[in-house]
């Protein structure tokens, strides 16, 4: 699993844009965790703001839910 982020309050995304940051580099999942990341796991993300974030499972799995905390700009 990773997570790329993307700022842009006038438009949504494309999937394959090359503007998408790395927050969180490639990740391994266990079943029935809840998975924190916090510190030296991200980049990109001092002094940033983000509007929209995207996470890739690879393989493909299933994710129950997918919480992001921060601050509002």
């Amino acid at each position: 699993m990773k997570v790329d982020a993307f700022d842009s309050e006038e438009e949504t995304p494309d999937a394959e844009d090359p503007r998408w940051k790395e927050v969180l580099g490639m990740q391994r999942l266990g079943p029935d965790k809840e998975h924190e990341y916090v510190g030296t796991s991200l980049s990109n993300v001092e002094e940033a703001a983000y509007t929209h974030l995207k996470m890739t499972i690879v393989p493909d799995g299933g994710v129950k839910r997918f919480r992001v905390f921060g601050t509002k700009v």
